[in-house]
Formats: C-alpha cells, structure tokens, sequence
C-alpha cells in the first residue's frame, strides 16, 4: 500500500505527499476535453421526454420531444431543442428545471386532457388592462436600470407616472418590485445574447481586471464575435476574483462562460485580449499561456492601445525637450488645479485682455495621449493670458506676495515660455500628438479589426514621417504669426534666430511604436493574413511573364502556415489546407479588381453575402477568424466606468449578482425607446410555477374603501425569486 511505502525526502513520515491544486484542476481540465462520452439509455427512465437518433447514416444526438411538439412556447435556442451530441447528465438535469421546459410540459399535459380540461395556472393569459399596466411599468423599471439610477427613485418614478395619467399598479410601488422586474428584464435581454453566441462559428474573449468602490477583485469578460453587420463586442459577465493570480483569473473567465451556459465555448475560441499585465500575458504562467495550453490555436493579443500609450511614454522618457515640456504642463495644471484664486485671477486677465481663456487640463488619465494633447491645445490657445498671469506672479512688484514655492514656479514656467525654441517645440509635438490622438480613437473603436489598426498605424507613420521634411499646420501658424522677429501674440519671445527643427521627436515616436506593434505586421500568424490585403500584392501585369509568376506564388507560404495553424478547426468544417490552396487562388481574381478597397470591407462583402460564401467556403473561415480577433480591450475600460458609476459609494452593498444585471442592462441593453416592455411583461406573467392573481387584494376594505372593484395585481410569495 502506498501508506507503507517510505517517505520521500523532505516529507513527514506517515503524510501523504500534498497534491498541487494547480496541476490537479489542468489534469481534470484535460481529462474533461479528451473524455468521450456516450448516451446511456437509462436517462429515458428518469426523463421520459428524452429521444435519441441512432439511424444510420445520421449523427447520433438527443432532443427533448416535448419541447419539439411546442415550438411557439418552447425555447428554441436550447441546445436540447436544437439537438445537441453533448452527452451530459447536468444538460438534462438543467433543462428539466427550466422554465420553459416546465411550461411546455404543462402545456402538453393539458392538451391530453382535452380541451373542457381546465387550463393549468401558468397557461392563463393576462387580461388586456392588466398587460397594459405590466407593459407600463415594465417601462418603468427598464429606465431605472437603463439610466443607472438606484432601485430607490422607482417609487418616485411610479408616483410620478399615476399623478399625470399613466397606468401602474399600485400594488408594485417599492424597490423590491423594480428588482424583481430587473431580474425578468437581465433574464430576457441575456437570452437574446445567449442565442446570438450559439450561432456564432467562432468568437474571441477580452478581460481586464479592477477594483470597485467595495474594495473587491473583479474580474470583466467581454466577447467578440461576428454579426450581419461586422464583429460585435458584448459583455458578458463580471465575476469576483478570490485569487488576482492567473489561476484566480482564468477560474473567473470559466465561471463566466459555466453561467452562461456555453459548454463548448474552448472549441469555437480563436483569440485572447487584455492589457499587458503579466498575469495576463506572462509567457510561463499567465492566463494566456494557460488558455493556449488548452487552445492550441489561440491567438492572444496585447491591447494595442495600451501598446501605443507605452510606446509614446517610451519616446517622451528619451526626449529631454519632451520631460521638459511635460513637467511644464503639469505646472500650469498643478497651479490652477489646487488654487480658486489662482483661477480666478486668470479669468479676470483674460476679460482685460479681451481673450478667450480655457482652464489648464491634467495630463494624467485612462488613455494619456489625448489628455497631453488637450493639455497642449489649451496652452497654445490661451498662451497670452497664461504667461501674463505667471509674470504677474512671479514679479517682486505684486501684492500680497506669493510663496516662495509659487514665486520659483512661476519664474520657472514663465521663463520656458518666453523661450522662441519652446514655443516652437510646442506647436511641433501639437503637430505630432494631433496624428498620435487620431491614431488612438481608431484603437480604441469597438469595430476596430486587424486590417484596420495596421492600415491605420501605417497612414500615422506617414504623417509624422512628413513633419522632417515640412512643417505641420500648428507650427506653420506659429511661425506665420511670428513673422520671423520672435513676437506671437503681442509677446516678445528670445532667441529667435532659427524657425527649424530637429525631428528627434517624431524618430523616437515613430520607433518606439514600430516596435511595440510589429508583431501586427510582421513575423507572426497574425501578420500572414496579410496575403490576403490585395494592398499588400506585387503589380500584375499578364503581358509579363516575370510578374504573373511573381503574382501567382505570391501568399503561398502564408496559406500555407495559416491552413497548418488552424489545421484542427478547419477539419472540423471538412476543409483541407490543399482546398484551402486552390482556393486562394480564385480569391485573388476576386480580390484583384477591389485593390482600392479595403481589406475590412472585402472580407465584409463576402461575409455578408450567401453566393460569395459558397464560392469561398474555405477563406470564409479564416476572414471570421481574422475579423473576431481582439486587437484593442478599450471596450472593457468602458465597462469599468459602467461598473464605477452604478456601484457608487451609496450602493457599495450591491451583491454581484445584482451588479450584473444592472450593468448588462447598461451596456447590452436596447435604447429605451426600442425596449420591448410587452415580452417582458409576458415573461413576468409566466416565469411563475403558480398561477398570478390579478384582482385579489386582502388589504383592499381596509385602505382604498369604495375602490375594491379597481384591477390590481398583487405579488404572491411565488414571486420572491431572488
């Protein structure tokens, strides 16, 4: 027996040897995708709807037959309804508690017994006054969420409503009642959801993590998939962390998908998002390195936005003209952040002046690159006003005297602004961050693709590339206005002997991105989907023998490792990389005659279209895969500030659980005026297992006296869902 065998070295005699909770939980992992599974025929016993197909020739699944004979009652999106080769107790067990199931039962039940059989509770339907109320406020309770108010303001709002004519029932007057009506709103706006990732062929996932005002680790899972009109971002759950460790992390993204029902979503994975921490992306342990141990052909990404937030601050640390103008701007923001006065002394300059003046903006924030360029835009808008206020303090004339610490910052600013080799720096990074801040608000779109980022990156190298050679619009204006003798704007600046500048500052931006983004556009797998940019081809000339040969072999290699790479998730779709060969060939007669189109567009057109899918049935695969990869998480700091202005220090009690109803709603949920109030109020009448009682009020003699006839729907304890 092993408790008799001699123990190891370092090891307690008589104690088993302590099992890693890590390895154990992959080897279970392991052991759960590899395991095959059978239909075992007892489950008929148990669950008398159960069916299995086992003809020849068809693929073995089972079904729920209930369910099939009720189509308009039944949920059409369940995997048991559909079919499914997932042979799992916990898939029946769950589909018989459902509620869906459950009414369709009833439903079945009832039609047995014949049509003078009286109807089963659930099947009653509302009466029309009484939908119109429910549907009413339905409305009601979908605004507090939608808006992210507290569950507190429906009272008011339901007060509201009545006293200038509206139709609720009073009986569903309180805070509890808006949750409840939250729960059955999440439930339905979820679904649609649900639905729309079963259908999809291959989707990508995106976290980041933070800390809400409770002081609690949690965890945001967004997914990417593709839809009719191009890839989709949707949330998809907030989850507590136990562990910030990659284990802790990659358990909260398998809770979330556990929740949500999406057995199979490892098979349909293709891509991982997230910022560069290195729980996330560390090459040994991090929760990427972890998913590609059970994804082969994952592709994780570091968000690019991240990515050129870094390379910027990268550039600017080896800029001594960059740290300079830097510490100078969080001067101007530090004195007029911390001081009314100093505030309004500005003002009251600029109104004797007669200029417009814009308050100093900090540098700091969720993306840096537009809070320096705002910042920089102020200061080169309201340079007059500002340097006369840092004179006026810094001047020995001025009464009551400043402090010792304001008097030396303000002759330091001052002194820098006055400088002609300054000012002119200044106009020339406006010049760069202006490119720079176009090139992050296209990172940080939520339709943003591969293609679109590098096309993208590309056209903002170009433009700083050109300010060596000639000078931007907000230099050239500053060099107009200057006139060559050193005065703007009435202010006479020094050393104004040179109108030129070196363009270290635009070398090291651009540098510092190039190697920060390459792997979008060279020597990776992300990178060969390239051969398929028409944009990227060699010129074809069929009068020369040399270019159509060039133009024919041109992308082979890149298929090739792409077909290799998604050898598993192509077999499954009975697809060949030899097909996959042959039919490259016939996409670039295609693609040829679209050159001025972009690569984005191109895989659209084909997507979209039934007879260009079933021309292409190979590459349609790869371009959905190219399309769902995750290249910026910007969409999941979004998802953070939902998270930070619904669980504010008011509502720091919000459970989970609530939290992410509300914030689905937020987020995933329709605008107010497209919220279909009336299914909700459906579903509210029938997701009770007990029969609602539309008119019974025992409290009625007591406080409404001659109103007893008045319709009203009280709540029953069925209704305490929660």
């Amino acid at each position: 027996m092993s408790w008799l065998q001699a123990p190891k070295a370092n090891q307690a005699p008589g104690k088993r040897p302590r099992r890693d909770p890590e390895k154990s939980a992959a080897s279970k992992l392991d052991y759960e995708t590899k395991r095959k599974r059978n239909f075992l025929p007892s489950w008929t016993e148990k669950f008398p709807w159960l069916r299995y197909t086992e003809e020849a020739g068809e693929e073995h699944m089972m079904y729920c037959s209930t369910c099939r004979s009720l189509p308009d009652i039944a949920d059409t999106s369940s995997s048991l309804f559909k079919g499914t080769g997932s042979f799992r107790y916990d898939t029946l067990s769950t589909h018989a508690l459902s509620k869906r199931h459950q009414l369709t039962e009833a439903a079945d039940r009832a039609r047995q017994r014949g049509p003078d059989a009286p109807l089963p509770p659930v099947l009653h339907r509302m009466e029309e006054t009484m939908l119109v109320k429910m549907t009413n406020i339905m409305h009601a309770a979908y605004y507090v969420a939608r808006t992210e108010q507290p569950f507190t303001h429906f009272t008011t709002l339901h007060g509201l409503i009545n006293r200038t004519g509206g139709q609720l029932p009073n009986c569903y007057a309180s805070n509890k009642a808006c949750e409840r009506f939250v729960v059955i709103i999440y439930e339905m706006e979820l679904e649609k959801l649900l639905q729309k990732l079963k259908l999809a062929k291959y989707f990508s996932v995106m976290i980041d993590g933070a800390t809400d005002t409770a002081t609690l680790e949690n965890e945001l899972v967004y997914v990417r998939y593709m839809d009719t009109e191009g890839p989709i971002n949707s949330y998809l759950k907030i989850e507590d962390v136990k562990h910030a460790n990659a284990a802790g992390v990659l358990e909260a993204v398998y809770a979330a998908f556990s929740v949500a029902g999406l057995v199979d979503w490892r098979e349909r994975l293709v891509g991982f998002g997230s910022d560069g921490a290195a729980v996330n992306v560390g090459c040994r342990t991090g929760v990427a390195t972890r998913l590609k141990e059970q994804v082969p052909h994952l592709i994780p990404i570091h968000c690019i936005a991240h990515r050129l937030e870094l390379g910027v601050v990268s550039a600017i640390k080896e800029n001594p003209k960059m740290q300079q103008l830097q510490a100078t701007l969080c001067s101007i923001y530090e004195q007029y952040h911390y001081a009314p006065k100093a505030l309004r002394e500005l003002r009251m300059i600029a109104e004797a002046m007669e200029e417009k003046v814009l308050k100093p903006t900090t540098l700091h924030g969720a993306r840096w690159v537009p809070y320096v360029h705002r910042a920089a835009k102020v200061l080169c808008d309201s340079f007059p006003v500002i340097l006369a206020h840092f004179e006026d303090m810094a001047s020995l004339e001025r009464r009551p005297k400043p402090s010792a610490a304001v008097t030396g910052r303000a002759k330091k600013v001052s002194s820098y602004l006055k400088d002609y080799g300054s000012v002119l720096f200044l106009h020339f990074l406006c010049d760069v961050l202006d490119h720079l801040a176009t090139l992050s608000k296209v990172f940080q779109k939520d339709s943003v693709t591969v293609c679109e980022a590098v096309e993208s990156q590309e056209r903002c190298f170009w433009n700083l590339s050109s300010l060596k050679t000639r000078m931007g619009l907000c230099m050239e204006t500053f060099v107009e206005q200057s006139n060559g003798s050193g005065c703007y704007k009435g202010v006479q600046l020094n050393r104004a002997s040179s109108s030129t500048l070196e363009p270290q500052g635009s070398n090291a931006v651009i540098s510092h991105l190039d190697e920060r983004l390459k792997d979008l556009h060279q020597d990776s797998i992300v990178a060969k989907f390239r051969a398929l940019d028409p944009s990227c081809w060699p010129k074809y000339d069929h009068t020369d023998a040399v270019a159509r040969e060039t133009f024919t072999q041109h992308g082979q290699e890149e298929m090739k490792s792409l077909s290799g790479f998604y050898k598993e998730l192509l077999a499954k779709a009975g697809i060949t990389p030899e097909e996959v060969i042959a039919e490259y060939a016939q996409y670039k007669s295609f693609a040829l005659r679209r050159s001025a189109v972009p690569m984005r567009d191109i895989f659209l057109s084909v997507l979209q279209s039934e007879e260009r899918r079933a021309m292409f049935r190979c590459l349609c695969h790869l371009m959905e895969i190219y399309m769902v990869l995750p290249v910026s998480t910007a969409v999941c700091e979004r998802g953070f500030s939902t998270m930070k202005r619904v669980k504010t220090d008011w509502r720091s009690s919000l459970t989970t659980a609530q939290l992410q109803r509300l914030m689905f709603i937020s987020i995933q949920g329709p605008a107010l005026e497209d919220f279909d109030a009336a299914s909700a109020a459906q579903r509210w009448w029938t997701s009770s297992l007990r029969r609602r009682r539309p008119g019974f009020n025992p409290w009625s003699s007591r406080e409404r006296g001659d109103e007893e006839d008045e319709l009203v729907l009280m709540g029953s304890e069925d209704e305490l869902e929660e």
